[in-house]
């Protein structure tokens, strides 16, 4: 009995000693300061973040994929018609141009309409998760605990459900379905090209390769200045947030000019960010029209 009463009693001791240790090691690490800094991706982009898009996107999102690549199919197949059209392939319909003129205005009006159909459709998956990742971050903030709000910078909170939204909204929206038609359709060229002549496929080897080391060299790049530019906007949002908050104190003391001073640093950070993604894509653009 009496080992039974003694050992809660050493282990209530010890962990209090543990939480003790945890606390002033938090302490010793945040140095006085309740705001952490903003931690920053290293490597590449996870599958599993595409996968948390698809998967708010839905179920649509495949048959959204597959129009387009049926559409890039039909363009391809509207090229390949004119070349049949031209060299009069076809027996049964020679000096009847009439049938060739109305095959070709089928085949272009049904591949405009599968464009237009999978266009309407990429919007609205995109609306779509767009609404559903907003409303789980939304809900996360709502049930977060207070001492999240005391670590956390209004700014950065507001660079999430503004900056991030956005690029979810427009920027990952463009990217997406211009990265899908543009893969497709020059995937389907290149079918074509084989097809017509085997001798084709030697040079996409070596073309392939120098595309695939351009491209490794730029996303590596690329990546990580994205990521800081992100990062370099939370500052800016904080610091508006929290001047605006205290705007009588900073007038009333004359430190403007000061306030002024530090709001210029965040911005200038930014923009030197800025111009750096907007230098590796012109680095990338001239390189790829060399090849």
């Amino acid at each position: 009995d009496t080992v039974g009463e003694e050992t809660p009693r050493k282990e209530s001791v010890v962990d209090k000693i543990k939480r003790q240790e945890s606390q002033s090691e938090n302490l010793k690490k945040e140095k006085g300061g309740l705001m952490t800094k903003e931690e920053r991706e290293k490597g590449s982009v996870s599958i599993r973040v595409y996968m948390i898009w698809a998967s708010a996107a839905g179920v649509t999102l495949i048959l959204t994929l597959f129009l387009l690549l049926a559409s890039q199919i039909g363009r391809i197949g509207v090229d390949y018609w004119i070349t049949v059209w031209t060299e009069n392939r076809i027996t049964i319909w020679k000096d009847k141009d009439t049938n060739y003129i109305l095959t070709y205005i089928g085949m272009a009006l049904f591949s405009s309409m599968l464009v237009f159909v999978g266009t309407i459709l990429m919007v609205f998956d995109a609306m779509r998760a767009s609404q559903t990742l907003f409303t789980k971050m939304l809900m996360r903030i709502m049930k977060a605990t207070p001492r999240f709000f005391d670590i956390t910078p209004l700014g950065r909170i507001i660079s999430r459900f503004s900056n991030d939204v956005t690029s979810v909204d427009t920027t990952l929206l463009e990217n997406v379905n211009s990265a899908y038609s543009l893969t497709t359709r020059v995937l389907c060229v290149l079918v074509m090209q084989i097809i017509a002549s085997y001798y084709f496929g030697i040079a996409v080897i070596p073309m392939f390769l120098i595309y695939y080391i351009v491209q490794q060299i730029y996303i590596t790049t690329s990546r990580e200045i994205q990521r800081l530019d992100s990062i370099c906007k939370s500052p800016i949002m904080a610091f508006f947030s929290e001047s605006l908050g205290g705007l009588s104190t900073i007038r009333a003391y004359l430190k403007i000019p000061s306030f002024q001073s530090r709001m210029e640093k965040y911005v200038d950070a930014n923009t030197n960010t800025f111009m750096l993604v907007n230098m590796a894509q012109n680095w990338v653009g001239f390189r790829l029209d060399l090849i």
